[in-house]
């Protein structure tokens, strides 16, 4: 069973298709030490991308690393 989702997808411009990945609530760093994501995107036309990985190695470098929208590419 995998754990429930932290992040929530909003798409942020229907015509491009851009979405951010946005945190439900802040990463608590006294239960949780890292971070690990998996992380795949489906186009509007259902286009399907690769597989992503995104690895924090503390709380605090998730923090510092999700200041700026990031973006993955296909």
């Amino acid at each position: 069973m995998k754990p429930p989702s932290i992040c929530q997808v909003v798409v942020v411009d229907q015509k491009t298709g851009e979405g951010e990945m946005r945190a439900k609530q802040p990463p608590n760093c006294e239960t949780k030490k890292s971070y690990k994501f998996e992380i795949t995107a489906w186009g509007c036309g259902g286009e399907v991308s690769k597989r992503g990985f995104l690895e924090a190695g503390s709380a605090i470098n998730l923090r510092r690393y999700y200041r700026q929208p990031t973006g993955v590419d296909k």
